[in-house]
């Protein structure tokens, strides 16, 4: 029967149709006699012992979170009005829990009276304004009688022995299986609407209600950490445990449930979750950070008694060849890690907790670092095109602005004002979002990177690598205030603080921690050296980590061990290069019989003589940052890169660097053209790209403007010249997946920089280089393993053959070394850069450092 509106059901007015189902209509009504809204709920066929069950199910209970029962008609039931929506996922950690405790609150008191739901499911939880409302008992069993019954557990005639009730993707194995229900089985479908309020999606699927049922009897659901890595783990296990196929591995109460939900609540959120990781971590390292958290929640809660005499330190092994790039919670609480490497992989989230590090979903396409919201809630990203922010708790994903320029990272403030690194400057942008504008006046020439809030919200650090060198380093600024101050010469700080303490780390030949007051803004006392690290094989700017509950974190430098030697082209030894340890990014003359080296992790650029064996420095630099050496055509000059600028030293004599050009955006030297006429470079554009550029050269003088030759949309761009100086083979990405093509060099090209290009690899491939002929591309294969070959015919449109393996070899190779092997022009064999201690870089993490400085 349908009701009309104002219809009326004894002193019920109708007021609106509610729902439809299978066995009932539900409305919205009008109570006369007392003035208040209510729904009216009539069964199709009339009123039953079904109808007749729910209403002594219902009003035998009392509960804030279950529907209350007003009234019964004669064929019908009358109900609390509840004004809400049904549960969605997924939703944020605080809501799950919260909401997730209340449907166990309501659950068990149904239980406690003997009542099964038998058809808990999203539909039938409502959330209000005030929290859940647990609705729909018609298919309650329980210990309540019906007329002419004693006292007997309702099964018959409302269900059949072995019949199946309920809504399939939510229902118990034991349900399914038509065996006898009881509150372990609402156990197991709370547990398939809490895995939905995480994830958004039903733990078990199938195009059909038979394989749906199928899943459910023999399958486990897919990991929660796979749809939100983020989910912490006592949430996970809470889930899980719900979900057991055995009645009797199951929670045993719903108040078991809300307790571990309420134990989600107790640790930081966004615990791990259970989930194979990239980097295994040593049981040591993960009792090691676990104590030292553990030391510094106790100096958080003895600090106003006594104090912890001594500091904790231990190391995460990190299992890659390339620099981590780090970012702390304020909290102490997490690492954000990534990799220098040239695969755009996910950033992983690693709790500080002895969990495993966990990857972020969606983190691939993140442009830079991500950084932290000053209640350690939120991280916030760029993606192409805007900056977003992301609950570290878990939901989705929210919109701060839209970008113009790329971002590379950035630093929140107390205030509400976000830094971003974009280009070579930093912009200002509400956290509430707006648009993006320069934050800084009055600064020198140079790139804006690593800006760090202090306290009060307004002043800031940063680093600036100048294009005069005597000016780079750590500057202090205030939003809206003076021009900058350089606070630390050459160096790159991050600050920390602990309780009253303060510091700056940084790394200057050594790793150091130095106090700081940041009310004045001044530097105090002696610096402390944190590592014995060789000074020689520290980079210029370890990426440190800080947060403000006196843990701090950075990746240990080790000496790089390795060897330059050269292979046939079957990939056999045939020798070594007389050259430091350190020696690394090759390039080998045009006549063959010098090499070209970066050492010392860039502070050293030097050659080795080939037929002499022996070698020379000819640039130091303790800021580091010396790069991409090129030869000129006849072996006498040498041009490198170093704090934005392209210069050049003559090899066989002594003397200062001439500065042969400024770049005026980060970039990397290329080659210096066979004829003389050109040295090639790429430098990022504005968009998030890469361009490639050409200097015009007269000896060893620019002779010219640097001109466009070649833009990339991509996010990277690695080139190599032809030795007819006609062609450039290039390496450069679109997503995850880098691809070899060629392209004509022109300087007619150079008004559009939009020239045609043609695909090499088939397979991916990076690091191109041509053969002493030109009339073959090597690259190497997308996982560094292989070296490949591929034939070259110049033409209109040039031609090349299916590439073919050469060798295999394990090659160091990632963004900032542009040369893992280098072509002999005279012999055609390769000169490759051989680990000998491939020992990877770990991560030190220290907890209660003040104790250093009262030492010290």
């Amino acid at each position: 029967m349908s009701l009309a509106t104002g219809a009326k059901l004894g002193p019920y007015e109708i007021l609106a149709p509610l729902g439809e189902g299978g066995m009932g209509e539900v409305y919205k009504a009008r109570d006369t006699r007392l003035d208040r809204t209510v729904a009216i709920k009539i069964l199709k066929g009339g009123f039953s012992d079904r109808f007749m069950r729910e209403a002594k199910t219902i009003g035998s209970l009392n509960h804030a979170h279950i529907c209350t029962l007003h009234d019964v008609g004669p064929d019908y039931l009358v109900l609390e009005y509840v004004e809400g929506a049904p549960v969605k996922g997924p939703l944020p950690l605080p809501e799950v829990v919260r909401l997730g405790q209340q449907i166990c609150e309501a659950l068990e008191a149904a239980h406690r009276k003997g009542i099964v739901h038998r058809d808990l499911k999203p539909a039938n939880i409502l959330v209000t304004r005030s929290g859940v409302k647990l609705l729909d008992f018609g298919l309650a069993k329980g210990k309540l009688s019906l007329p002419g019954e004693q006292d007997a557990t309702v099964t018959q005639p409302i269900t059949q022995a072995g019949s199946i009730l309920g809504t399939v993707p939510y229902m118990s194995p034991e349900q399914l299986q038509g065996a006898e229900a009881d509150a372990r089985s609402d156990i197991f479908s709370l547990g398939c609407v809490l895995y939905e309020m995480v994830t958004g999606q039903r733990p078990f699927q199938g195009k059909t209600q038979v394989s749906v049922m199928a899943a459910i009897l023999e399958h486990d659901p897919p990991p929660i950490a796979e749809k939100q890595p983020l989910t912490p783990y006592s949430l996970d296990h809470a889930i899980r445990l719900c979900l057991a196929k055995d009645p009797d591995e199951r929670w045993q109460s719903a108040h078991d449930v809300a307790l571990e939900l309420r134990n989600v609540t107790e640790q930081p959120a966004g615990g791990a979750a259970v989930q194979p990781s990239r980097r295994a971590w040593l049981w040591p390292a993960i009792a090691g950070v676990a104590v030292l958290i553990a030391a510094g929640a106790f100096w958080k809660t003895s600090q106003t008694t006594r104090e912890v005499p001594f500091a904790l330190r231990t190391s995460i092994p990190w299992t890659e060849l390339m620099t981590a790039n780090l970012s702390m919670s304020l909290d102490g609480h997490y690492l954000v890690e990534s990799s220098g490497g040239v695969n755009r992989g996910p950033k992983w989230l690693r709790p500080l907790d002895g969990a495993e590090a966990r990857p972020i979903p969606g983190s691939e396409d993140w442009d830079g670092q991500a950084f932290w919201s000053p209640d350690s809630r939120y991280l916030a990203f760029a993606v192409p095109g805007k900056l977003q922010k992301m609950p570290v708790a878990g939901g989705p994903t929210e919109l701060i602005c839209p970008l113009n320029e790329t971002a590379q990272g950035g630093a929140w403030s107390s205030n509400g004002s976000i830094l971003l690194r974009a280009g070579s400057q930093l912009l200002q942008v509400p956290a509430g979002g707006g648009t993006p504008a320069p934050a800084l006046k009055e600064v020198p020439a140079g790139v804006q990177i690593s800006p760090q809030f202090l306290p009060d919200g307004k002043q800031f650090l940063f680093y600036l690598a100048a294009n005069d060198g005597d000016k780079t380093g750590t500057y202090l600024a205030s939003l809206g205030g003076a021009a900058p101050r350089l606070l630390l010469p050459r160096a790159r700080a991050t600050y920390a603080r602990q309780g009253s303490a303060e510091v700056l780390l940084f790394t200057q030949r050594g790793t150091w921690m130095q106090k700081f007051d940041s009310s004045s803004g001044k530097l105090a006392g002696e610096p402390l050296k944190l590592t014995d690290t060789d000074s020689s094989a520290l980079p210029s700017s370890l990426p440190f980590a800080a947060s403000q509950s006196g843990v701090v974190a950075w990746q240990e430098a080790s000496p790089q061990q390795s060897e330059l030697i050269w292979l046939d082209r079957t990939g056999r030894k045939t020798g070594t290069l007389a050259a430091p340890a350190s020696a690394s990014n090759p390039k080998i003359s045009w006549q063959g019989g010098r090499v070209a080296y970066t050492a010392a992790n860039g502070q050293e650029i030097g050659f080795s003589e080939v037929a002499r064996g022996v070698y020379r420095t000819v640039a130091k630099s303790d800021a580091g940052a010396l790069y991409h050496p090129l030869w000129s055509p006849d072996g006498s000059m040498i041009v490198y890169y170093g704090n934005r600028q392209i210069l050049l030293r003559h090899a066989d004599t002594d003397g200062n660097p001439v500065e042969v050009a400024k770049m005026d955006r980060p970039g990397y030297l290329h080659d210096w053209s066979r004829d003389g006429r050109y040295i090639t470079y790429v430098r990022s554009n504005p968009k998030g790209g890469f361009d490639l550029m050409a200097l015009p050269m007269n000896g060893d003088k620019a002779a010219g403007a640097p001109f466009l030759v070649f833009h990339s949309s991509e996010r990277s761009l690695h080139t190599a010249l032809s030795p007819d100086s006609q062609w450039v083979a290039l390496s450069t990405n679109k997503g995850d997946t880098y691809e070899v093509f060629v392209t004509p060099f022109s300087d007619q090209t150079k008004a559009e920089g939009r020239g045609p290009r043609w695909q090499v690899s088939t397979h991916g491939g990076v690091d191109p280089k041509w053969s002493p002929q030109g009339n073959q591309i090597y690259f190497l294969s997308r996982d560094f393993k292989k070296l490949l070959v591929a034939e070259f015919k110049p033409g209109s449109p040039p031609t090349t053959s299916a590439p073919r393996d050469m060798f295999d070899w394990n090659f160091t190779w990632y963004l900032t070394v542009r040369n893992s092997y280098s072509v002999d022009p005279a012999t055609g064999r390769f000169l490759v850069v051989n680990r000998l201690n491939p020992t990877y870089a770990p991560i030190t993490v220290l907890s209660n450092w003040a104790a250093l400085l009262n030492k010290h």
